[in-house]
């Protein structure tokens, strides 16, 4: 009789786990189906609230795209304390296509800005309003840039901090 009862509790055990297994099959069956229907794909996008009007094609956009503008760096400026005239290569880099405004402020206060700058050239020397402390400045370059076809027309610009050291 023992035999008996572990065979039927085995059997029973058997046809649950494949009732359970149909079950899963068929409805996963009944998921894919249902998902892509397509009226019932529309419905389910309404409920997760895609927008109708996304799309993949773009527009081609009308405003002018402008090439990178190179702005030069500096670690550091050396200036004399003695001096109000200091030697300075404030550049617009050849490869550049604008103007460049550059401004220089010494802890805080602006002491220099010159007027438009073309491509290929620079200025090598500028007049401080006044002397400085032998030591270590906080310095600030400005570079506003300016279109080349219409002078009044800002383009992209940095600021830039560096350290000036008046010896």
């Amino acid at each position: 009789m023992k035999k008996h009862a572990v065979t039927k509790k085995s059997i029973s055990t058997l046809l649950l786990k494949i009732i359970l297994f149909i079950t899963i099959v068929a409805g996963t069956i009944l998921v894919i189906n249902y998902f892509t229907n397509e009226d019932t794909k529309n419905t389910v996008d309404d409920l997760l609230g895609l927008d109708p009007n996304a799309t993949t094609e773009q527009k081609e956009e009308s405003v002018e795209s402008s090439p990178n503008i190179a702005i030069p760096g500096f670690e550091k400026l050396v200036f004399q304390s003695n001096s109000l005239t200091q030697d300075v290569s404030f550049e617009n880099p050849e490869q550049n296509d604008v103007y460049f405004i550059i401004s220089l402020s010494i802890d805080g206060e602006s002491v220099y800005e010159s007027q438009l700058i073309e491509p290929g050239k620079g200025i090598y020397s500028i007049e401080l309003p006044t002397s400085y402390e032998v030591g270590d400045h906080t310095g600030k370059l400005s570079y506003e840039t300016r279109s080349m076809s219409n002078s009044n027309e800002k383009k992209n610009g940095a600021t830039v901090n560096v350290p000036i050291i008046f010896e």
